[in-house]
């Protein structure tokens, strides 16, 4: 967080430990706390870019719903993130801290069309995981249980 130091303001929408929490506002970082779903994606339309540090990930909700709001991600390379993200093509992964910061300050001192990008990624959250693609897939699986 402290080798970032370019007018990048970083907002942590949840919770966590007291311990983890002071250390994030100590080096900057606004934690919000809880919040409805409602104010989630208010605070997601205001953003210019997600960043997502996890270590695993089932599925990435977050970033999915990220991805539907047209929010350019940028996100660990782990399992989950790895599934929803193509690098470079719907968002980008990092290896680590270092990888991350460096893609950050990419981002906001080129000329990357993260635009094109952010749509890229919009188009293919919906079409991989719509509720109409869910009942779509659900319903292929049901049918070949009863064939």
């Amino acid at each position: 967080i402290t080798s970032i130091n370019q007018n990048i303001n970083f907002t942590w929408i949840g919770d966590g430990n007291d311990l983890q929490k002071n250390i994030l506002m100590k080096h900057g970082v606004k934690v919000t706390g809880w919040l409805s779903r409602d104010e989630v994606i208010a605070s997601l339309k205001v953003s210019d870019i997600y960043l997502s540090t996890s270590d695993w990930e089932g599925l990435p909700v977050s970033i999915i719903e990220a991805n539907y709001a047209g929010i350019p991600v940028i996100a660990s390379n782990c399992p989950g993130n790895s599934d929803v993200i193509k690098n470079g093509i719907t968002g980008w992964l990092f290896e680590n801290s270092e990888e991350a910061v460096e893609l950050l300050l990419n981002i906001k001192n080129t000329d990357i069309d993260i635009r094109r990008i952010a749509r890229t990624a919009q188009v293919e959250a919906i079409d991989r995981f719509s509720k109409s693609q869910y009942v779509s897939a659900m319903n292929k699986i049901m049918s070949n249980i009863s064939s």
